[in-house]
């Protein structure tokens, strides 16, 4: 072997060698282990405050209100807070105290049926019939945009013009525009009956069918369910007859669910026959026959003693009602529901909620024990379909409607197992919950509706 090629040889072991000696000394790349959802580092974007009191004197409730709600958002200022009270309180009052406290913040609220919410329990003041509970839920974030409109029915020609100019109010609040959507919309009506789905319509005729509604109507006193006494607010007004919106723009996740959780009997029929008057909602024949006459043999005479009359079987009836079929993305089986509250010596039946000619009806059925259960299942729904872990829960907003109250006869007791059942769904996190006189919902893939006796939620995450 020549000289060159022994000094070639000699190089090419060299380089072998230093490369040999950087692979064994250099270690092999491992790849990271996945994070999981809830191992994930939280970049808290939002913080929520939930507060209540029960306090008879309205200023010193809110100021109560406040100071527990500013305690949870750790001093910073809220953007947006929602207001719902008990109809005991003188309302206009309540509402100057709480713009005196937080001035510049957006208010959207409204009443709720005899008492409120939070993880803490049901809370129900003094003076059963008239309440004197209220609560402040604020909201604190860079990363969302709110709006607050309304209009009272008097200044509209009908409850559909009344939901276009309230949603176009609210979009002008929270300096968007109509091309600008925003991820859902809060609202509340007054007074029961208003003309819930014309609503609706009025508000998608702006913002089309997509975006999501949430919410419910403003609730009376417990001695009288379907009227009398309900407000909604709107920054520094009170309507009695109208409604409120809130849109909510933003990129942080939203989770949101319409349940009933009720039970098909198997039994149904066609509304053949309906009637919209001055005295409300009526169903006249199913499959041309007399309506109530049908349902009652539904239930094998179980509303023989109502027959002829119109005396109100709203508690008992609560458990036997009826529900249009819908089909959500995925399958997935739901109802919108339509509660019978009386019939009439003409054999029809009072409801609710708009039944068309044409609409199939099922009859369904609940109890107690559905009725706890489903609230912290319609929490559940929510978080999925948000893709929202229990640690990036930033609060949760329950409205459901009164009616359920009365499907659970244990009274505070079984209110407060629901609302233990909702803290172990949502967990440990702020939370509302209200009771009103029908909420209103979206159905995923299907659209927005109100429905009653149906729960509905919003999940909101810290980002």
């Amino acid at each position: 072997m020549d000289k060159k090629s022994i000094i070639g040889l000699t190089i090419i072991l060299l380089i072998a060698i230093v490369v040999g000696v950087w692979v064994w000394t250099t270690p092999e790349e491992e790849e990271a282990p996945p994070v999981t959802p809830e191992e994930k580092e939280i970049e808290v974007k939002l913080k929520m405050g939930v507060s209540h009191s029960i306090n008879k004197d309205p200023k010193t409730a809110i100021q109560e209100a406040y100071s527990k709600m500013t305690d949870q958002l750790e001093g910073e200022k809220p953007a947006f807070v929602i207001l719902t009270s008990t109809v005991g309180y003188d309302q206009e009052e309540v509402l100057v105290e709480v713009n005196r406290l937080l001035p510049g913040t957006k208010i959207y609220g409204y009443t709720s049926l005899l008492g409120i919410m939070t993880k803490e329990g049901f809370h129900i003041g003094e003076g059963v019939a008239e309440g004197y509970v209220l609560s402040l839920t604020g909201f604190s974030s860079d990363e969302m945009v709110f709006g607050v409109g309304a209009c009272n029915l008097d200044e509209v020609a009908s409850s559909q013009e009344a939901g276009r100019v309230a949603i176009t109010r609210a979009i002008e609040n929270a300096g968007k525009t109509k091309e600008d959507r925003p991820k859902i919309v809060l609202m509340s009506t007054s007074p029961f009956g208003i003309g819930e789905e014309l609503v609706i319509a009025g508000i998608e005729s702006v913002l089309g069918e997509e975006v999501p509604l949430a919410g419910g109507g403003a609730a009376a006193g417990y001695s009288d369910l379907v009227s009398g006494g309900s407000v909604v607010f709107a920054n520094n007004k009170v309507y009695e007859r109208g409604l409120v919106v809130a849109p909510i723009y933003t990129d942080l996740k939203i989770g949101h669910a319409f349940l009933s959780g009720f039970n098909p009997t198997g039994k149904k029929g066609i509304v053949t026959k309906f009637r919209r008057d001055d005295k409300g909602l009526h169903i006249v024949e199913f499959d041309g026959q007399p309506a109530a006459r049908v349902y009652n043999d539904w239930l094998g005479g179980l509303f023989d003693e109502y027959l002829g009359t119109s005396e109100m079987f709203l508690g008992e009836a609560v458990n036997h009602t009826f529900g249009i079929k819908i089909i959500e993305t995925g399958g997935f089986s739901n109802w919108q529901m339509i509660v019978p509250f009386h019939f009439n010596p003409d054999d029809s039946i009072t409801v609710g909620a708009v039944a068309e000619e044409g609409t199939e009806l099922h009859l369904l059925e609940s109890n107690p024990e559905l009725f706890i259960q489903r609230a912290a299942l319609t929490v559940r729904l929510a978080r999925s379909r948000g893709e929202i872990t229990e640690k990036e829960i930033a609060g949760v907003v329950l409205d459901q409607c009164g009616g359920t109250l009365l499907g659970i006869p244990e009274g505070i007791t079984g209110w407060n197992e629901m609302v233990s059942q909702i803290v172990s769904a949502g967990g440990d996190n702020p939370f509302l919950g209200v009771s009103n006189l029908g909420p209103y919902g979206n159905f995923s893939g299907v659209g927005n509706r109100y429905g009653e006796v149906t729960a509905s939620v919003i999940i909101f995450s810290k980002d």
